[in-house]
């Protein structure tokens, strides 16, 4: 609205409205005559042109855009950026409820088209991999075996000894908190012993889960300088600070339970939510912030970092913002470190660190390239990757590192998700190739369905030039950069991969076989973020239907599984097909 009315009010910019009826059926499958006629009977059965049609969807879009404006930031409702900007419409519910057939002919429901369902993974690189002899001595999960069950094998020895918590998928759901606002993050912190989330009406709570059980506030403050939402937290690894960013020139450091560093700590007088409640947020405690400036051009006025790291020893943070750079800020010097032009200006979705030592640095952006850098031969008058990881066929919406220096997943908005050996880039030829694909391009993932060409591609092996060890589809990456993760450690040995979807799901794949082990259904809208509690089998959800769910392992499914352990395998026990006799009698 700001940069004027266009010429052709048919002819908006796909910035500030999504696709009217002048979009073609394969990019919107609600977008038929058939559909057209059933608005015509819906408006009060009067003939209707295409043409007024399209005004009469047009106007709708406008008048949502109007109604909510308040709550975000002048240059948020600028932005050219594609990547959890949402300067298209947003959704507005009395709308929707008086004029459904309006919201779906307008992009705005949420009925879109699945994901890839019986997608058969390439599983040809992943076998002669090192990672598959990292992750093998798991066990391969089953929703037939159970706990029990697996220690009844190992007792008798049937089973040799394994990582009997792998057996433990999350899957019994708990609905935590409800906000009227969209949730937009959600992450566990000092060895899952908090919780910390952050919502679209700028306020960022902090949860006790010590023990995995629990989830009580206990300190919640309002974010400053907001515009649109809080896109991104993180927590630091002493557990001690929190920072987050948002549509401005800076972000926002948090020193949190300041009078006692327990997660048990709850400070008087600032825990104003009660059991239940679900009205309106309350102002939260009053608490220093202080601004850290990653942006080298001061009022810039279009700025924002999407995504915050912050290093193993809590001594620096790394930021990707949207012109194309990453920052690197020192804590100690209380200064910016290092700012590099990463990709051109397209926007820096996502960063990580690849291990403890903070000197490898990964890079995700709409160009579909992830970069790798190395700090110690880097320059920031003209700086060079190691390597760049080219397959993807549109933008990368976020990277996870395995922590051990070699491996990385990234999460596209081509739908798929693809496990990458750093050790193996891709050839400078072929980059070119898959870069030229992501520019060709011209859907919006933030209110577009997935284009044909893209959803309903079943790759026979991997893509020509395409250097990713292996790739998973059964997820959807729409309306926002959506999260995915490595399972932990610890519980799980790294032998899953999870994340959240647009259709409320949350997916687990296994890592070596890429199949879906665990499809979790609880919410109503997109799940953006999700997070594995380090030691118990827990994920919690964030999700934009307002609302924060935990999902557990169900022992109780699992003990009406066991009533019997005699099953066909266990014919290879001698124990059991020639019992010792008795020599006495009871």
């Amino acid at each position: 609205e700001s940069r004027g009315e266009p010429v052709n009010e048919l002819e908006s910019s796909r910035e500030e409205y999504p696709p009217t009826s002048s979009s073609s059926s394969e990019s919107d499958p609600y977008d038929s005559d058939s559909n057209l006629q059933v608005l015509s009977s819906s408006i009060g059965g009067s003939s209707l042109t295409r043409r007024d049609i399209s005004n009469l969807l047009l106007s709708a879009q406008r008048s949502v855009l109007m109604g909510n404006t308040n709550d975000r930031h002048n240059h948020a409702e600028m932005s050219s950026s594609d990547s959890d900007d949402e300067s298209g419409p947003i959704f507005n519910s009395s709308l929707e409820e008086s004029s459904p057939t309006l919201m779906r002919l307008g992009g705005y429901s949420t009925r879109r088209r699945p994901p890839v369902k019986n997608y058969i993974p390439d599983t040809s690189r992943l076998a002669h991999n090192e990672i598959r002899l990292l992750t093998s001595s798991q066990p391969e999960f089953s929703p037939h075996k159970s706990l029990s069950e697996a220690l009844h094998k190992r007792s008798i020895g049937v089973q040799r000894q394994k990582r009997l918590s792998s057996y433990l998928i999350p899957s019994h759901l708990t609905r935590l908190q409800k906000f009227r606002s969209k949730v937009f993050c959600g992450v566990f912190g000092r060895d899952g012993d908090i919780f910390v989330s952050a919502c679209q009406d700028r306020m960022i709570r902090i949860y006790d889960t010590y023990g995995g059980n629990k989830f009580n506030l206990v300190q919640n403050f309002q974010a400053i300088d907001v515009g649109w939402s809080v896109l991104d937290v993180a927590l630091s690894p002493d557990g001690n600070h929190v920072i987050y960013s948002s549509w401005n020139n800076f972000i926002y450091q948090v020193r949190i339970l300041d009078e006692a560093h327990c997660p048990s700590y709850k400070p008087r007088g600032v825990i104003r939510d009660k059991s239940g409640y679900t009205g309106p947020s309350p102002q939260g405690q009053e608490v220093h912030q202080t601004a850290l400036c990653l942006d080298p051009y001061e009022n810039q006025g279009h700025f924002c970092i999407f995504s915050l790291r912050f290093s193993q020893d809590s001594k620096e943070i790394l930021g990707g913002a949207n012109d194309g750079r990453i920052y690197v800020y020192n804590r100690e010097a209380e200064s910016q470190g290092l700012s590099i032009s990463a990709h051109n200006y397209s926007d820096v979705n996502t960063v990580c660190f690849m291990d403890e030592t903070t000197q490898i640095l990964a890079s995700g952006s709409d160009d579909g390239l992830v970069k790798v850098w190395d700090r110690r031969e880097l320059k920031e008058d003209n700086p060079t990757p190691v390597g760049q990881l080219a397959g993807h066929r549109e933008g990368i919406a976020y990277l996870d590192p395995r922590g051990d220096g070699r491996y990385i997943i990234s999460n596209s908005k081509d739908q798929s998700i693809k496990l990458w050996d750093i050790r193996k880039f891709t050839p400078k030829n072929d980059i070119y190739k898959f870069t030229k694909e992501v520019r060709n391009q011209n859907w919006d993932y933030r209110w577009e369905s997935v284009p044909t060409a893209i959803n309903m591609q079943k790759d026979k092996g991997h893509a020509e030039g395409d250097t990713s060890v292996m790739t998973y589809k059964g997820h959807a990456v729409l309306q926002t950069l959506i999260r995915a993760h490595f399972s932990p450690m610890h519980s799980t040995g790294q032998r899953y991969i999870y994340t959240g979807c647009a259709t409320g799901r949350i997916v687990i794949y296994d890592l070596l076989t890429g199949h879906i082990i665990q499809d979790l259904d609880g919410h109503t809208a997109c799940v953006r973020d999700v997070s594995w509690h380090p030691y118990y089998p827990c994920i919690v959800s964030s999700s934009w239907d307002g609302s924060v769910a935990r999902w557990d392992y169900n022992a109780s499914e699992d003990d009406t599984e066991d009533e019997d352990f005699k099953r066909e395998d266990d014919k290879d026990c001698p124990r059991l097909r020639n019992p010792p006799k008795r020599r006495c009698r009871m």
